[in-house]
């Protein structure tokens, strides 16, 4: 039996304690289900949850998952619109929903063990759900919708990557997005071993290309 997986909304693995760098993945374990698994070929969509290190000063960009290209990582904002106490900012953060924050602000209402129901969802773990079901409602919308790469002169945060997810606003774009070409990847690979960085001080690295940048590539 055949399963196509359309969205998953997965949280971090590692511990968040500020101290270590997280799993690293490599881009066989995500491509082909992104390319092709899910969606009749069109791709999963893997929503990742940023996680609650905040307070540990642990950053999400040490985090092989949350800093993958083929996942879409989600942050938190309080009901009140800051940065709660467990944030972890990082370049990584793609968008952003509301979930819990301190002490007297509302947490996530959602489903609980044993048919039940809570009040009491927190952390980036309850907004990366919220995230995949607004990913889902502009799926519902428009199905064709694929992978593109983003614009550029968007405002962007660290904390909140590029700001407040708009459900109605995401379904209203997917009704009359257009499909965008393939995407088009540039690497150059280093020859040069792996150095150790000391402590307190830094390794330069230099690295030599013999090819041109064609403009009208990237218009």
């Amino acid at each position: 039996m055949k399963i196509s997986v359309t969205l998953l909304s997965l949280h971090r693995l590692e511990r968040s304690d500020g101290h270590r760098v997280g799993f690293q993945i490599s881009r066989p374990a995500f491509e082909p289900h992104k390319r092709s698994c899910g969606r009749n070929g069109l791709g999963s969509i893997f929503v990742w949850a940023s996680g609650n290190g905040g307070r540990e000063h642990d950053n999400c960009n040490c985090d092989g998952y949350t800093n993958s290209m083929w996942t879409l990582s989600i942050s938190s904002a309080t009901e009140n619109g800051l940065v709660p106490w467990y944030s972890e900012a990082c370049s990584s953060t793609l968008a952003t929903t509301y979930s819990s924050g301190s002490n007297g602000e509302r947490q996530i209402v959602t489903t609980d063990l044993h048919h039940g129901c809570t009040s009491t969802h927190t952390g980036t773990s309850a907004s990366a759900p919220l995230a995949a079901g607004i990913c889902a409602l502009a799926l519902e919308a428009n199905k064709m919708l694929n992978w593109s790469t983003n614009g550029v002169g968007r405002n962007v945060s660290h904390s909140f990557g590029y700001g407040l997810m708009d459900a109605g606003a995401m379904v209203r774009l997917a009704k009359r997005w257009h499909p965008v070409p393939l995407q088009k990847l540039c690497e150059i690979r280093s020859s040069q071993a792996d150095k150790i960085i000391p402590a307190k001080s830094h390794v330069e690295l230099s690295l030599d290309y013999g090819w041109q940048l064609d403009a009208s590539t990237f218009t």
